[in-house]
């Protein structure tokens, strides 16, 4: 759960700069599931799959940054 670090901080900074949204909660949930995904699949190995779901969840990330910038 390396990501996990990332995203903590940033979820709960859209929640205090008030910059939570359909789309902000569309990416969180699209990062649980990117992240459910990620591990049996790199437990067992799944290289494309893997890497993948990683991305997926990493453009997630990505979007709630960006809301917290454009809530500034």
């Amino acid at each position: 759960m390396e990501n996990l670090a990332v995203f903590a901080p940033l979820a709960i900074t859209v929640v205090l700069a008030r910059a939570d949204s359909g789309t902000t909660a569309a990416a969180c949930a699209i990062y649980f599931f990117a992240r459910l995904v990620h591990y049996p699949v790199a437990t067992l190995g799944v290289p494309v799959v893997r890497t993948v779901a990683f991305a997926i969840g990493s453009v997630a990330q990505i979007v709630l940054a960006i809301a917290i910038l454009a809530a500034m």
